[in-house]
């Protein structure tokens, strides 16, 4: 069976997400910003003293909004890209500090990996599924029901972002308390 011109995009975009937000990884290692970091941080002050489902509520709320914007955002190409490079940095940072204060790095991915490779799929694919939409616009492709096809693979997004911030509620306080 032929690939259609969507799946092609979708697989496009991915890979062009990943690289994008390599670079800002790399870039956020190598010349980490401990006052962005900060501020990032900052919007989150205060959450764990909320009760376990408020929590849940905030951060599946906080990164299923993220997702959507990464569509749209994504269709115009540049600012999407923008938000996946910018949460690269984020993280290349975090690392940077994290192992300049000694840190082991496995206590960093213990932290990270559990709900991070869900969240940063679920994120990557919204943003691919904009940047397939300008993908498909920009060339000769059939045209008629991407943006069918767009929202009919937003429900694997949010079920991911749903399964990932319950990891990271349920699992990632009890792997932190483990590893102090």
């Amino acid at each position: 069976m032929a690939d259609s011109p969507w799946s092609r995009a979708i697989r496009l975009a991915f890979i062009l997400n990943l690289v994008i937000y390599m670079v800002g990884f790399v870039a956020g290692f190598t010349s980490p910003n401990a006052n962005m970091l900060e501020s990032a941080l900052k919007s989150f002050s205060g959450i764990e003293n909320l009760p376990l489902f408020h929590r849940y509520v905030l951060i599946a709320v906080n990164n299923i909004a993220l997702a959507f914007i990464l569509v749209v955002s994504s269709s115009i190409v540049i600012p999407g890209l923008a938000i996946i490079a910018y949460n690269g940095y984020v993280l290349g940072t975090l690392t940077a500090l994290w192992l300049h204060v000694d840190q082991p790095i496995w206590r960093l991915l213990m932290l990270i990996l559990p709900h991070g490779i869900i969240e940063l799929t679920a994120l990557f694919y919204t943003s691919s599924i904009g940047l397939s939409i300008a993908i498909i616009l920009m060339s000769n492709k059939k045209r008629e029901g991407i943006i069918e096809r767009a929202l009919a693979s937003l429900p694997i997004a949010v079920y991911l972002l749903l399964l990932a911030a319950a990891v990271e509620v349920l699992l990632t306080p009890r792997l932190a308390s483990s590893l102090i």
